[in-house]
């Protein structure tokens, strides 16, 4: 399962909740945390990495840690502003 935000999960779950706030749907943040919550389901059953195969010790935005969890805080608190998620801007 591949967590990063440039080409993983994290980007897609960034992308959901960007698409929720400039619709107004609501029901995307909820696709999102459900999606996340799959997401974390399969990287405990079968492993994870970020950015590439192999890695799973990359602190960058993009293809690391400090992305995957700047996600999480998005999808915590969807309502406060956020601006532009990276994964938009690519």
């Amino acid at each position: 399962m591949e967590l990063s935000v440039c080409h993983g999960t994290s980007g897609v779950v960034q992308a959901l909740l960007t698409a929720s706030a400039f619709t107004g749907a609501t029901g995307l943040v909820d696709r999102a945390r459900a999606y996340q919550g799959r997401v974390l389901d399969l990287a405990r059953r079968h492993g994870f990495y970020t950015g590439a195969a192999g890695r799973t010790s990359l602190v960058g935005y993009l293809l690391g840690w400090s992305g995957v969890a700047d996600t999480d805080l998005m999808l915590a608190a969807p309502a406060a502003a956020h601006g532009i998620p990276t994964a938009l801007t690519c």
